[in-house]
């Protein structure tokens, strides 16, 4: 089946604080201009988050947008993510255009800072079997507001490491986690050019 795309409907995840020791319900969030009957997306957390799990059972619940038919499955990956899939044997439709399809309970383990919770591979069904990719998304835990603007690399200055950094991860060479400061300057979800061109104009000074 081929995949179509969906660029104006999102499966994602805000940004959030937690703090060290700390037990909240996280929602995975869907804003949808079509209807659609299941999903899957692929969840990264930052090293010191968890996903409470017992008995191999992870603790991620459904929402009223899901209906008795929806069920939640979970296979952990070998590069650490979630995958989590939500079905529906007979093809019913998640109800809504907006808000959460389903809540993970998420434990911090230590302090967090800037951490970053991304949602990638993400894929929606409509009911007559048609798939959709979605945009990658980011959301920032516990972001320190005191953090210098495009200092990708945290080390308190922005310069052409930064830009350069900013390069690797559109090309695919490093991904937005492996670096402490938030790669993606205007909150659009996925790190891209325009994103090198801000990081380019703070060097300069025209921002």
């Amino acid at each position: 089946m081929a995949l179509g795309s969906a660029a104006r409907d999102r499966l994602y995840v805000e940004s959030f604080s937690i703090n060290t020791g700390e037990t909240i319900q996280m929602p995975i969030l869907m804003d949808n201009d079509t209807t659609y009957c299941a999903f899957q997306t692929d969840l990264y957390l930052p090293e010191g988050l968890e996903v409470t799990v017992e008995d191999d059972e992870y603790f991620i619940d459904l929402t009223h947008r899901a209906s008795g038919n929806h069920i939640v499955s979970v296979f952990p990956q070998e590069d650490g993510a979630l995958r989590i899939m939500v079905t529906s044997q007979s093809a019913v439709a998640l109800s809504g255009n907006s808000g959460a399809v389903a809540m993970v309970e998420i434990t911090a383990l230590r302090d967090i800072s800037n951490g970053l919770v991304e949602l990638r591979n993400s894929l929606t069904v409509e009911s007559t079997g048609k798939k959709h990719d979605l945009d990658n998304e980011l959301a920032v835990v516990n972001e320190a507001s005191n953090s210098l603007r495009g200092d990708v690399n945290g080390d308190d200055r922005v310069d052409v490491a930064d830009m350069n950094m900013v390069i690797n991860i559109i090309l695919g060479k490093a991904q937005a986690s492996d670096f402490p400061g938030q790669p993606d300057m205007d909150n659009s979800g996925q790190v891209d050019v325009a994103d090198m061109n801000t990081i380019i104009n703070i060097i300069l000074g025209k921002e």
